[in-house]
């Protein structure tokens, strides 16, 4: 994800530790399985030497049924984590003047002709921080400087 959060640290802290919980909880669950299939392997075995014969589809059943757990559990973590990872992106995400403007007229908290003013206040804004920027020393370029692939589109009055 390319987009800019506040607190863009804490969210960095924040989702290393969702993805180091999720990674520890994935290797406990492979141990979980290990040991099944060991424990398994145990009874197999004692059941053969005891009894003669060991239920080979008994031992088959419980294997499946066992990963097949296993792997749903795994499966809903990791679901959850992404889940809980868009959404902490999502509220921390750096909105555009364009984007809160937008969800004003979608509400139905401005009307048209608002929404239209307030776009070009946004827009003529926009061009002087450019312009501002354009103007800086090197340094204060690096900071501001834009993606090479980001494609500015302006109205020009006809």
């Amino acid at each position: 994800m390319n987009q800019r959060v506040r607190y863009p640290r804490s969210v960095a802290v924040l989702r290393v530790l969702l993805y180091a919980v999720v990674i520890g909880t994935t290797l406990a669950l492979v141990g979980l399985s290990l040991t099944m299939l060991g424990f398994l392997a145990v009874v197999g075995t004692a059941s053969f030497v005891l009894f003669g014969e060991a239920s080979t589809a008994f031992l088959l059943t419980a294997v499946v049924l066992g990963l097949l757990t296993v792997t749903a559990i795994e499966v809903v973590l990791v679901s959850l984590a992404r889940k809980a990872d868009r959404f902490l992106m999502e509220k921390l995400r750096i909105r555009t003047p364009l984007e809160k403007i937008t969800a004003k007229y979608v509400a139905g908290d401005i009307g048209d002709v608002e929404m239209e003013r307030q776009i070009e206040r946004a827009l003529v804004r926009e061009r002087a921080q450019k312009t501002t920027t354009s103007h800086a020393t090197p340094s204060q370029n690096r900071r501001t400087q834009h993606s090479p692939l980001e494609i500015e589109v302006t109205s020009e009055p006809a």
